[in-house]
Parts: C-alpha cells; structure tokens; sequence
C-alpha cells in the first residue's frame, strides 16, 4: 500500500542521502560539480515533488562570514544544493585541483527557471519574502507582467526586524498560505539564511533560496552586469555602480579573501605540489576501515585519502550512518586528504545532525589540524557536532 503525504507532512521528512552529492570542500564550505543546466533541473524536481530543499548560491562573502560565524556556516552547510556564485570560487577551484566546471549564479538559476516555457516542465510558482520597503511587491507584479514559466503567488516585505520577529506565526503562515513552489528570501545573506534554518520545520513551500539581488534585478531597481563582466570576474565593480553602499563590504571582504589567499589556499596549492611530485615517486597507501564498539561505529582514515577512493568512503561512511550510531574518525596515520573526500566528511556530519547523533574526529597530530585548517575545516576537530 502506497502511503500519499501532504505537502505539511512532506516538509518534515528527509528525503536525501548527502553522502553521495558530488561535493568539494573550499575553506570551510562545500560546493556541488555541478553546470547550471543540472542545478536547474535539480529545482525542478523539488519543487514538482514537494520536497524541503535548500538552495545556497555561495560567493566570497559566504566564505568569509563562514569563517567568522559558526551558526551562519553550519545553516549554508544544511543546504540541499550550494553552488559557486562568483568567479574568486572558480578560480580559488581551480588553484588547488577542484573540478568545478562553471560559476551557477543564484539570478542566472533564476532566469534558467523564469525562461523556460517549452512545455515540458510545468510553471512554478514564487514568494518573495524581504527586501527594502515595496520592493517584493514590484518585484511579484514584475513577474506577473512576464510571459514565462514562473508566476509570483505572493510577496511579503516585513521591514527591518529581528529573527524573532520574521519568525512569527502570522509571518509563516501568510508563506505558507501562498502555495507556492518557490520561496525566494532577501534579508541579507547572514540574517536570510539563520530565518531559513530557525523555520525549516515551519515553512511548506518546499524549494527555498536566498537571492537577495534577484528581488532587486525583478523589481527594476537594479540593472544585471552584462555577461561579459560577470564572466571577467568584475561583477562587483558593478554592483558598486548600480549600489554604491556596497563598496564597503566589498573592500572589506577582498582584504579577508586576501588573507586567506595567503594563509590557506596558496600553502594548499604547495602542498598539492609535494604531493603530486611523491605520488610519482613512491606509492601512497590508502585504507578505511569501521567497527562497531559499543554504541558508537569508529571508522579509521589512513594514508592519502582522495577522490580516487571516494565510492569506497561513501559506502563506509553511509553504512555506518545507517546503523543509527554516533560515528568516530579516527584520523592518527591519516596523511592527506583531498577536497572530494573533506566534502564527503561535512556531508556524514550533515546526515549525522538530521538523525540526531554525533560525529567525533580524534587522534589527529598538529600535521592533521593544519591539514583540516587549510580548508577551513578546523571547527571539526573542537567538538563541534
């Protein structure tokens, strides 16, 4: 007997296996391989199937506040899809060996979806929650203007407020009430992706993103950067030109990119180096191994732990998820581990908090903590869950 779930119901159950999500780990979040053409296809489904699924379109200012706010990095590393928006991503990617093929760009997804009137996927619906004052609204009425595949059901700007205050039973429900398929936030990346993870369990539209500048592109306010400056990585000088209020966050996280620049991604392309020449000049071991003591499943990580072996991780690492157990790295003969495998670590953990157990990693020397420090992964090994 099949069992039919209401859409209230549906957005309480988790329907994904994150170990298997082709990810990459850059300084402490995680990033899908993935073309806009697929991400776009992905939000489709969701929202056709009813699902909870989080989109976060993730720039350098993401990577920054990541660094500096635990609450805010953990809401972006609860997210169903994370994509590369903004060209520092792709070339930090390609630095240090990650294989993400193009920049996806939270307006181009957008637009993908807004645009495609073929008949063979059916229009979806959109709420636009934030933004200044009148700016939903003329952004809703934009859409409803247009002759696409996307249809604004509602739009809600609340104004300045606290969390507690856009988390009120009357604000979720007039959400709610919409229906819609698509629930696009604009409350500043930081704040907008805290509202979204407190009210997870509360929200039924199912597809839900923040895209602050896609309120904006809408509602007429602010003009797109022509796609030859997006794609020369110049898109935010002119963002300066069409908000030059922004020129002060801008210059405040290319100074914290630089740093970073300096103290985890070029001593990670070193290292990368050294490694690649040992490679060619000795055999690097690899091993993963788990066993059940008591209650908890410990899985042992040793030698050059990459992307080669990554069907072998998610196997071990979904196992031992599926026991129901908290889980223990051991990482003491870990030598090295890549982005592909790091990704596939945040993922377990990921799965870990949804089922309510524990992720520990121990045994690591100093070599090992620098190893996780240079993708920005040293919150593991602190206690964190």
């Amino acid at each position: 007997m099949s069992i039919v779930r209401t859409r209230d119901e549906k957005s309480k159950v988790n329907f994904h296996d994150d170990i298997d999500r082709d990810v990459y780990c850059i300084l402490g979040l995680v990033f899908d391989a993935v073309k806009i053409g697929d991400a776009g296809d992905r939000l489709r489904r969701a929202a056709v199937s009813g699902e909870p699924y989080l989109l976060s379109t993730a720039n350098v200012n993401f990577l920054i506040n990541g660094g500096q706010n635990a609450e805010f990095r953990d809401a972006v590393l609860d997210s169903d899809l994370c994509v590369a928006d903004g060209m520092p991503l792709i070339w930090i990617a390609k630095l240090v060996g990650i294989p993400l093929p193009e920049r996806v760009a939270g307006s181009d997804l957008f637009e993908a979806l807004k645009k495609t009137n073929d008949g063979k996927h059916a229009p979806l619906s959109v709420f636009f929650f934030g933004g200044a004052d009148g700016v939903a609204e003329q952004a809703c009425s934009s859409i409803n203007r247009q002759n696409g595949n996307l249809t604004c059901a509602g739009a809600l700007g609340p104004g300045f407020a606290s969390l507690e205050d856009l988390s009120k039973d009357e604000i979720i429900a007039s959400i709610n009430d919409s229906g819609a398929d698509f629930l696009v936030v604009a409350l500043g990346a930081v704040k907008g992706h805290l509202w979204l993870e407190r009210n997870k369990d509360k929200l039924t539209i199912p597809l839900r993103s923040h895209l602050g500048a896609v309120i904006n592109f809408e509602a007429g306010g602010v003009a797109r950067a022509p796609n030859f400056v997006s794609k020369t990585g110049f898109e935010w000088l002119w963002r300066i030109k069409e908000e030059p209020g922004l020129w002060r966050r801008y210059f405040k996280d290319g100074l914290s990119l630089l740093w970073l620049l300096i103290t985890r991604v070029f001593p990670l392309v070193l290292l990368n180096l050294r490694l690649a020449y040992l490679a060619n000049s000795q055999t690097t071991g690899f091993a993963i191994n788990s066993r059940t003591e008591g209650n908890k499943v410990v899985i042992s990580l040793s030698g050059h732990v990459s992307g080669k072996h990554i069907a072998e991780i998610q196997k071990c690492f979904r196992n031992a998820a599926d026991s129901g157990l908290d889980i223990v790295v051991e990482t003491g003969l870990l030598e090295f581990m890549d982005a592909c495998a790091f990704g596939t670590l945040v993922m377990l953990r990921k799965r870990l908090l949804r089922q309510n157990n524990k992720l520990n990693i121990v045994g690591g020397s100093l070599k090992t903590y620098r190893l996780f420090r240079k993708h920005g992964l040293e919150f593991l090994l602190e206690g964190h869950r």
